[in-house]
């Protein structure tokens, strides 16, 4: 089925620009990405994320149909329609949770929230165009019309959703490398680098500990091909908080004494 191909297909994808230009532009990067929010607004997000996880857990379960015979194959359309509704309900959840930090003074968390919201409505759309296709295929089913019925018209639909939904989860995994860049604090070392976070070492310990709950495979471990793109968005934060390199802030404070 081609939902499936999609979701477990993953391919890195570059760092979003603005990120990168922000690392390379050490004022930028202190004034767009001040060290306020931070911990709390990391913390939301992997909640919201947690509901994501839930929804490419089920998807990856799914039925792998390829509607090469409709009638056979609607109880598990079924199922793939409640799957669908399931996902939409924590869709929601997800983008209700982020919505909070809409009016943050951090300029990164602002722009990490838009692109998180814009990618959860599309997907919402998604979901919602995809159960009315298949709510029209039950009907000629239920109305014995399915001798009429455009099989052809409804796989290609059906495909072009799933192209759409690609994009939109591309989205998920941007937002989620401007999160790992929030952690970033702009205190520079003696050299003007930036080398610590912007979080103290009970909050770091404290996210690892929440990303302890995406224990299930393909969640645990460094940002890798092969992962989907909730997988990734998961990896690209723990690769953050997991690399000792970065100290934080009370642990540079203490490096500079």
């Amino acid at each position: 089925m081609i939902r499936i191909l999609i979701i477990v297909g993953f391919i890195l994808i570059p760092t979003p620009a603005l990120a990168g230009d922000l690392m390379s532009d050490i004022e930028n990067l202190q004034k767009y990405n001040p060290d306020i929010d931070k911990y709390y607004f990391v913390k939301t997000y992997l909640s919201a994320l947690s509901y994501l996880k839930l929804n490419d857990e089920r998807l990856m379960m799914s039925p792998n149909l390829h509607y090469s015979d409709l009638e056979r194959d609607i109880p598990e359309l079924e199922v793939m329609a409640d799957i669908i509704i399931q996902n939409n309900t924590n869709l929601r959840v997800s983008r209700n949770l982020v919505k909070k930090f809409a009016k943050s003074q951090n300029g990164l968390i602002l722009k990490s929230h838009q692109v998180f919201q814009e990618s959860c409505e599309q997907l919402i759309s998604l979901n919602s165009l995809e159960i009315k296709v298949l709510k029209n295929l039950f009907q000629a089913y239920r109305n014995g019309e399915m001798g009429r019925f455009d099989s052809v018209s409804f796989k290609k639909e059906i495909e072009s959703i799933d192209a759409a939904r690609k994009e939109a989860l591309t989205g998920i995994f941007a937002a989620s490398t401007f999160v790992s860049h929030v952690l970033i604090s702009g205190q520079t070392d003696e050299d003007g680098d930036v080398f610590q976070l912007g979080i103290d070492q009970i909050e770091r310990d404290k996210l690892l500990e929440d990303l302890d709950h995406f224990s299930s495979e393909g969640y645990q471990g460094r940002l890798r091909s092969g992962q989907s793109f909730i997988q990734a968005s998961i990896a690209v934060i723990r690769d953050k908080l997991e690399d000792y390199s970065w100290l934080t802030f009370d642990q540079g404070e203490f490096f500079f004494e």
